[in-house]
């Protein structure tokens, strides 16, 4: 074998492949997450209370018996990714399983492959465009309680169209928030360093009614 290609040897070339591979089947290892999750597997094992043989964990899945060997490969390839933390686990109040399933909800995950389009729109969001609106909990909120007046803030040119109990703010965080009894902060927080949260959740107390609530959503 050649000790180089194209100016580079072969160990960086196959440092270089086994990179690539590593993401490009990552996916992998997030539908088995789902799987996990969908099937309540962790959850089961830890209520079987003792230790659980294959044939066992089938006939608790209520799969069919023929699947066995298709299950088998699934635990192993969970067992070696180290997938059984409580954290999976439905019944744990701290469980991440919710979130597993939000994120790889089908409407949400697909919305990646439209990435492409995203990089050349101007002012749309990747939901704009895949989905034809902005994944907006308050929508769903005012829909159920509609008697609750909500407020929508977010930046100036990603506000929409409201409705009779639904209203769109556009502003910056950082030097005012729109009075509120409750406030709920959705996907905030994680795209700030710590100072600048410490700024936005001021801003939430100073603007916030006496004696209220402050929500936080996959924050």
């Amino acid at each position: 074998m050649a000790s180089s290609m194209n100016g580079r040897n072969v160990s960086e070339i196959f440092q270089g492949q086994t990179l690539l591979y590593k993401h490009l089947y990552a996916f992998i290892d997030s539908m088995c997450l789902k799987r996990v999750v969908e099937l309540w597997i962790s959850d089961k094992i830890h209520n079987h209370a003792q230790s659980i043989t294959l044939p066992e964990l089938v006939s608790v899945l209520l799969v069919p018996s023929t699947k066995i060997g298709q299950v088998q490969s699934l635990m192993h390839y969970l067992a070696h990714n180290g997938f059984f933390e409580r954290f999976l686990l439905k019944s744990n109040e701290l469980s991440l399983a919710p979130m597993v399933e939000f994120v790889l909800n089908p409407t949400l995950s697909n919305s990646y492959h439209q990435l492409k389009k995203w990089v050349y729109e101007k002012d749309l969001t990747l939901f704009d465009i895949s989905l034809g609106s902005q994944l907006t909990t308050a929508k769903i909120i005012c829909e159920a309680f509609p008697n609750l007046k909500c407020i929508v803030f977010d930046r100036p040119q990603r506000t929409c169209q409201g409705s009779n109990n639904l209203t769109f703010v556009g502003g910056d965080m950082f030097k005012s928030i729109p009075k509120a009894d409750s406030i709920l902060l959705k996907w905030i927080l994680h795209n700030w360093f710590d100072k600048d949260c410490i700024k936005i959740l001021k801003n939430c107390k100073e603007y916030m009614k006496p004696f209220k609530s402050l929500f936080f959503k996959n924050i």
